[in-house]
C-alpha cells in the first residue's frame, strides 16, 4: 500500500510537466515576434528590431483570439524606444509612448530597454497626461447573444468608455472565431457585424473571464492571437497613427514634458514638442522680414518726407497752409509705418528667440527660505 500511495503523484507530475514543456511551442505570431523585437532591442539592432514590431503589428491586426492589453502596448512602447534610442529630433516617441499608456495606463517602464532616467521620467510624467484624455463610448450594443466583444483585449458592455486614442476592437463570435479591427472609436466599431454567420441576440450572453483569463500560455492553455481552426482572418481597416489630441484642462492644454530635462544626455536634439522647432524659426523669419521692410520705409518714404518738412520750414514763402498740412500728414503716415513695422519685426522676432531658448532650457523657478530665482540650463 505504501509504495502505491508514493506512485499515486505521478501521473500528475507527468502531466504537469507535458503541459509546461509545450507551452513555448505554442507560443502565438504576436507573443512571438514582441520576443523578437525585445531581444533585438537589448541587443542594439534596430533593424531587426523594427522588422520584428512590423510582424507585431501585424500579428495584432490579424489577431483570431482576443489580445492581451500588455501585448498590444507593448508595440507602441518598444516603436519609441527606438526612436528615442536613436535621438528622434521630432520627439515622436513621446506620440508612441501616449498611445502605449492609452492601451494599458498600468504598463511598467522596462528599464532594461533603455537605461535613460530622463525617459522614465518622461514616460511617467506622459502615463498621468493620458488619463486626463477624454473618454469615448465603445459603442457595445446592450445584447449580444452568446458573442464577446473587447477592446484591447478588455470586455466590453454598453456602458463602457476608452481613453481616446487607437484601440483594437475585437469579438469572439458564438463559433468561437475571433475577428480584429483598429479603431479610435469615432464613430465606434460594430463588431457584431464582423461575425460571418450573424449573432443570436436573444441567445444566452457568454460566460464571463475568470481572473486568470489572457494567463493562457502559463497554464498550457490556448495563447493570444490563436483562434480555433478554419476561422477566417477578417478584413480590418489600417491601423490609424496615434496622434495626440488636444487634452482641455483647468491649465489650459496639457503638453508631454517629464518633470525632468527629456532631452539626450550626449548633447543630440531636444524634443521641442512643436514639430522640430519650426514655430520659433518662423517668427523670427518673419519679424527679421519685418524689420527690413521698416528700415526700407524709413529711407525711401519717411527720410524724404522729413526733408521736404525741414526745407518748408525754412523758406516758408509761397507755402500755402493746405501744402503744408500735406506735407505733414506724408510725413507722419511714414513715420507711423515705419514704427508700425519696426515694432511688428522687434515682436515676432522677440517671441520666435523667446521660444527658441525655452526649447533649448529646462530653467525652473524655485523659492527658498534664503530668497528665489531660477535655477536650470540656458
Amino acid at each position: 500500500m505504501r509504495v502505491k500511495a508514493a506512485l499515486r503523484p505521478l501521473p500528475l507530475l507527468a502531466l504537469l510537466g507535458a503541459v509546461f514543456a509545450q507551452a513555448p511551442a505554442q507560443a502565438a505570431p504576436l507573443d512571438e515576434a514582441l520576443s523578437a523585437a525585445r531581444a533585438a532591442i537589448t541587443a542594439g539592432d534596430s533593424k531587426a528590431a523594427t522588422e520584428a514590431l512590423a510582424r507585431a503589428e501585424l500579428a495584432a491586426s490579424a489577431a483570431t483570439a482576443p489580445v492581451r492589453p500588455a501585448e498590444l502596448a507593448a508595440i507602441w512602447l518598444y516603436q519609441g524606444v527606438l526612436l528615442r534610442a536613436a535621438h528622434d529630433p521630432k520627439g515622436r516617441y513621446n506620440d508612441l509612448w501616449r498611445q502605449a499608456l492609452v492601451v494599458d495606463n498600468t504598463l511598467p517602464w522596462d528599464e532594461a530597454l533603455l537605461k535613460d532616467d530622463d525617459a522614465f521620467s518622461l514616460f511617467e510624467a506622459l502615463r498621468t497626461e493620458v488619463r486626463g484624455r477624454p473618454k469615448l463610448s465603445t459603442g457595445a450594443p446592450a445584447a449580444v447573444g452568446a458573442a464577446k466583444l473587447t477592446i484591447d483585449g478588455t470586455r466590453t458592455k454598453a456602458e463602457d468608455t476608452r481613453l481616446e486614442g487607437v484601440h483594437l476592437a475585437q469579438v469572439t463570435c458564438p463559433d468561437g472565431c475571433t475577428y480584429s479591427g483598429w479603431t479610435t472609436l469615432r464613430p465606434p466599431p460594430q463588431p457584431l457585424a464582423w461575425c460571418p454567420g450573424g449573432v443570436d441576440l436573444s441567445a444566452a450572453p457568454a460566460e464571463e473571464e475568470d481572473e486568470f483569463d489572457g494567463m493562457g500560455p502559463v497554464f498550457g492553455v490556448q495563447s493570444a492571437a490563436e483562434g480555433p481552426a478554419g476561422c477566417a482572418v477578417s478584413a480590418t481597416a489600417p491601423k490609424p497613427s496615434p496622434a495626440p489630441p488636444v487634452v482641455k484642462g483647468v491649465g489650459g492644454t496639457a503638453k508631454a514634458s517629464g518633470p525632468k530635462d527629456s532631452g539626450p544626455k550626449d548633447g543630440g536634439p531636444k524634443d521641442s514638442g512643436s514639430g522640430g522647432g519650426k514655430l520659433p524659426v518662423l517668427l523670427m523669419s518673419s519679424g527679421g522680414l519685418l524689420l527690413i521692410g521698416a528700415v526700407g520705409v524709413n529711407f525711401g518714404l519717411t527720410a524724404p518726407r522729413y526733408q521736404a518738412v525741414a526745407d518748408a520750414q525754412q523758406d516758408p514763402t509761397g507755402l500755402s497752409r493746405a501744402d503744408a498740412d500735406a506735407l505733414s500728414a506724408a510725413f507722419n503716415l511714414a513715420r507711423g509705418l515705419t514704427l508700425g513695422l519696426g515694432a511688428a519685426g522687434l515682436g515676432l522676432g522677440g517671441a520666435g528667440l523667446g521660444l527658441q531658448l525655452g526649447e533649448r532650457s529646462t530653467a525652473t523657478g524655485f523659492i527658498s527660505p534664503t530668497g528665489a530665482g531660477i535655477s536650470g540650463r540656458f
